[in-house]
Order: C-alpha cells, then sequence, then structure tokens
C-alpha cells in the first residue's frame, strides 16, 4: 500500500474516533440533565425541528406540517390544546430537548406534556419518505397526531 494512502487512511479512523469520542461524550452529560423543560398551558406541543442550514425540503416538511395542523386541528389549536413550535436544534438553549426527542436533523414530534413537565413524546420518522407526495406526508402526519392524542400515557 502506498503511504499516501495508508496515512489517509489513518488520518480519517482519527477523525471518525475523535468525533465519536465527542458525540458519546456530549450525549452522556445530557443524559444527566432532567427532562426538557416546555413552558406552555396547552395539554400537546407539535414541533418542527430544524438545524441552522435548511434545505428546500425541510423547508417544505415544515410548510406541510403545519398545514396539517392548521387546516385538521384547528379547533384544538384554537382552544389551546395543541401548541405549535419550530425548534432550531443547533442553538445551545435548544440541546436538551433535542436530546430528550433524539432529533438531530429536521423532524416533526408531538409531545404530551404536564405541568411543564414532558410526559411522553413520538417522533414521526416517516415524514422523510413523505416528501414527494404531499397528500401521503399530510395524512401522515394528522393521523399520528390524532392517535398520539386518544392515546392513554404510556
Amino acid at each position: 500500500m502506498k503511504p499516501k494512502v495508508l496515512l489517509t487512511i489513518v488520518l480519517l479512523l482519527f477523525v471518525v474516533g475523535t468525533v465519536g469520542y465527542a458525540i458519546t461524550k456530549k450525549l452522556g452529560e445530557a443524559e444527566v440533565k432532567s427532562e426538557a423543560e416546555v413552558k406552555t398551558k396547552a395539554a400537546f406541543v407539535v414541533f418542527y425541528f430544524h438545524g441552522a442550514k435548511r434545505c428546500e425540503t425541510c423547508k417544505k416538511m415544515e410548510v406541510w406540517a403545519r398545514e396539517a395542523v392548521d387546516q385538521e386541528l384547528s379547533a384544538e389549536l384554537n382552544s389551546g390544546d395543541i401548541e405549535w413550535r419550530v425548534v432550531d436544534i443547533s442553538r445551545p438553549e435548544n440541546e436538551a430537548i433535542a436530546v430528550e426527542f433524539g432529533v438531530s436533523y429536521s423532524n416533526v414530534a408531538i409531545a404530551q406534556v404536564s405541568e411543564g413537565a414532558l410526559t411522553r413524546h413520538k417522533v414521526l420518522e416517516q415524514i422523510w419518505s413523505l416528501v414527494d407526495d404531499k397528500d401521503a406526508y399530510l395524512h401522515y402526519v394528522t393521523d399520528e397526531l390524532r392517535k398520539f392524542m386518544s392515546s392513554e400515557a404510556s
């Protein structure tokens, strides 16, 4: 094997190891923190999580998720039973909630809240597979939110 190729492999392994260590350390620190606090009077919060840089697909997912909530859950929004929040997970003040939900990229989630504490939550992982089908996306988000809201606390 050529020395240049060998050096490249060694450096890549070092970088991967360093990044892995940093992530593991950061997650370990976050686990020590208590549950993320959510200040709201609503019983449920629908979150759209995103990072600092957002592609067109990520922006579309936010618009569609908000559309699903606005169209299908408008009564709950108006009554204050549901709240919509957009959270930039790249900001330090949002680190605890990103860790709590296990999100590291754009996604939609719903949480049940009681006295400022998250009691349960669900991340809607399938939205990424539906980004090319608006009707399926809206249907999935709406169905998952309604199921979550009508189910008993785990």
